[in-house]
């Protein structure tokens, strides 16, 4: 009995007319308790609706670490001690020194002379300047002097047979493509019998020296029964004196006999050697 008028009350409610109250929309009918996890420490027995966040989550700090070191800049190498300027040195008075100087500088900022128009000052001397051309070396171009020597000859099988020899020479310098050619003769004679040879060369402005060839000589002997043909070379230095100094030499390279009946080849040869001079005329 009694468990029918607890069923009888259940379906009594059941089909009443008024419906059970409505829920706020995102209340789910219930309290939500946030455990602790440790992250922060919030109020022991405090609730939140769905929704709601604890304030003190909001406010958590990131750890960065310590702030950065601000930058010194580069580093400064140690130079060393410090250049102490002790201020310019006492002027020493300059002495000029020309000693064996004909022109140039002095030392000084000054002269130890000049050189004449056409010359070119080498250490302090003056000489002819080769880029002036021939009318810049002041050259006479007539020359004539002397020379002499000594030499000797002889036949088939016959004691060789010493002479003396001396004469004349002379020659002229002249330009010719800026080159300074040399040519002239010499004429003497060995032991009395005439003999005459032909100069040909160059002179070199820059060392003062003559070097020629000696050409096309002959000397008859023996009333035109022996005969030579020889030619040689000389070479001479232009001295402070202005005049030429030198040596010469010759030697044959063909030879008759009887007018030829004795071939040269069986001639001994002649040789012959000297000094030279000349000047200017």
């Amino acid at each position: 009995m009694r468990a029918a008028l607890v069923v009888a009350a259940l379906l009594a409610t059941a089909c009443g007319d008024d419906p059970p109250p409505a829920q706020e929309s995102g209340d789910p009918g219930f309290d939500i308790i946030l455990p602790d996890t440790g992250a922060y420490s919030p109020d022991a027995g405090v609730t939140y609706d769905a929704g709601e966040t604890d304030p003190k989550a909001q406010d958590t700090i990131t750890d960065t670490g310590p702030p950065p070191t601000p930058d010194a800049g580069p580093a400064v190498e140690d130079t060393g001690p410090a250049v102490v300027d002790t201020g310019p040195p006492e002027d020493v008075p300059c002495v000029p020194s020309c000693e064996g100087k004909d022109c140039g500088t002095d030392g000084c900022d000054g002269t130890c002379g000049e050189c004449e128009s056409g010359d070119l000052c080498t250490a302090g001397v003056c000489s002819p300047d080769p880029s002036a051309g021939c009318e810049g070396l002041d050259l006479a171009e007539q020359w004539a002097g002397k020379f002499s020597g000594k030499g000797d000859f002889s036949i088939v099988g016959v004691i060789p047979i010493e002479f003396k020899t001396s004469g004349d020479m002379s020659f002229e310098i002249k330009c010719f493509n800026s080159k300074l050619i040399v040519s002239g003769e010499m004429t003497g004679e060995a032991s009395d019998n005439p003999f005459t040879l032909k100069m040909s060369g160059t002179f070199n402005p820059e060392t003062g020296v003559i070097t020629a060839k000696l050409l096309e000589g002959e000397v008859i002997v023996y009333g035109g029964l022996l005969s030579y043909q020889f030619d040689g070379e000389a070479e001479a230095t232009l001295n402070e004196e202005g005049t030429f100094d030198g040596t010469w030499s010759v030697e044959s390279f063909d030879g008759q006999v009887l007018g030829g009946v004795i071939p040269a080849k069986d001639l001994l040869p002649l040789k012959a050697a000297g000094t030279l001079n000349a000047a200017p005329i």
